[in-house]
């Protein structure tokens, strides 16, 4: 990233496979972890159990489409955090100085944007009086979704263990794929 011709900051991402998550055998390994500085963590709303069984009809329909996810939040941050944990030898308590980013992704299907996505940060902004900061209405908002949805535990695990936290949601489409994609 550049600003004023002069580079600022180099972001390199790296994404293991979800396959990866299965173990920490398998995450060990991959040597990101020493470059380390932030991490994201992304959350497909399908795959947890409470959102797979609200929307259950809609997913019958079109599941080759949306693809929901397989892995458990719960068991993939468990790893995650155990990785963490064995290669900066960290306590099982201690805080993780590097920042997350939780993103719930597909907030295009089935109307998700209005519960968890910008339209409903918006309406929440739009109705209030008082003026408040978006990223803080923006976390609220999906903390407090993930926690009706039967996740408690998982926002719980991310306020304990890492210092800075922060949610968004996300589309890579901006609708629901079809055949063509």
């Amino acid at each position: 990233l550049k600003a004023k011709g002069d580079t600022k900051w180099l972001i390199y991402m790296y994404d293991p496979a979800g396959e990866a998550y299965h173990d920490t055998e398998n995450l060990s390994a991959h040597l990101y972890l020493g470059y380390l500085s932030g991490m994201v963590m992304i959350i497909d709303p399908f795959s947890i159990p409470y959102v797979r069984a609200q929307f259950e009809h809609e997913l019958s329909k079109s599941w080759t489409e949306v693809k929901p996810s397989q892995l458990n939040v719960e068991d993939s941050l468990d790893r995650v955090l155990m990785t963490l944990e064995e290669s900066f030898n960290l306590s099982k308590t201690g805080k993780i100085k590097n920042p997350i980013a939780v993103v719930i992704n597909k907030v295009d299907a089935f109307g998700l944007e209005n519960i968890i996505g910008d339209s409903a940060v918006d309406k929440i902004l739009s109705g209030n009086k008082k003026k408040f900061d978006r990223d803080s209405v923006r976390n609220d908002l999906i903390k407090r979704q993930l926690i009706e949805w039967g996740e408690e535990a998982i926002v719980q695990q991310l306020d304990a263990r890492f210092k800075k936290v922060n949610y968004f949601s996300c589309s890579s489409l901006g609708r629901i794929p079809d055949h063509t994609n």
